[in-house]
């Protein structure tokens, strides 16, 4: 990844803080690249985990990468969505999710006090390596897409830049919408899911920004 977007990703996080230039980096022992800066402005922690997942990896399956993303905070092996709501909510943590053509961006905000990190890093790493996927959030999750993609079509601008993203991009995967198509998102399943977070949400496919406020 260009080493200007990266500059990009971190100061977004941090836009209170002052400009963070002295990035330390290094390879992980399972292929995941980290970037690391330590700021001393407050004690707080920002992570962003980028992975080469966006909706370009969509194939046919248009909406998929946006669905998966949807879907971390959904529950895992051992937590209901609920659980882990709950779980970030008792400790101030913030967790985001978010797919773009390129990318999907995993993000976790905590503070540094240790019981705080300690409990937001085990959640936020249950959700990233373990989501359930399970039937019922699926359903769920899938509802609210549909109804998105139905308010879209009540708004002409996102109607004419699907239209030009069509005539612009042709076949290449830019030319569907993040959000996918009503027809793609009905005919998924999580299996799809599954399969999609098992070849894309790997840590050779990551890049670890972690900015540390203390």
């Amino acid at each position: 990844m260009h080493v200007l977007l990266v500059l990009l990703l971190i100061t977004s996080q941090v836009a209170f803080a002052k400009p963070v230039f002295n990035i330390q980096n290094w390879l992980t022992k399972n292929g995941a690249r980290v970037l690391f800066s330590e700021a001393h402005e407050l004690p707080m922690v920002d992570i962003l985990v980028i992975f080469d997942a966006g909706s370009a990896r969509d194939g046919n399956n248009f909406g998929l990468a946006t669905f998966t993303s949807s879907m971390l905070d959904s529950g895992t092996k051992t937590l209901t969505a609920d659980q882990v709501a709950d779980k970030f909510e008792q400790i101030g943590a913030q967790f985001g999710a978010s797919t773009g053509y390129d990318i999907t961006s995993i993000s976790l905000r905590s503070l540094t006090e240790s019981k705080i990190l300690d409990d937001a890093l085990q959640t936020f790493i249950a959700v990233l390596t373990v989501p359930a996927f399970s039937q019922h959030e699926f359903d769920r999750v899938q509802k609210q897409i549909l109804v998105g993609i139905q308010a879209q079509k009540q708004y002409p601008a996102s109607i004419a830049a699907e239209k030009f993203s069509k005539q612009l991009y042709g076949d290449f995967p830019y030319s569907h919408p993040n959000s996918g198509t009503e027809a793609a998102i009905v005919a998924l399943k999580p299996a799809d899911l599954i399969k999609f977070h098992q070849t894309y949400y790997a840590a050779k496919n990551a890049i670890v920004i972690n900015v540390n406020l203390t």
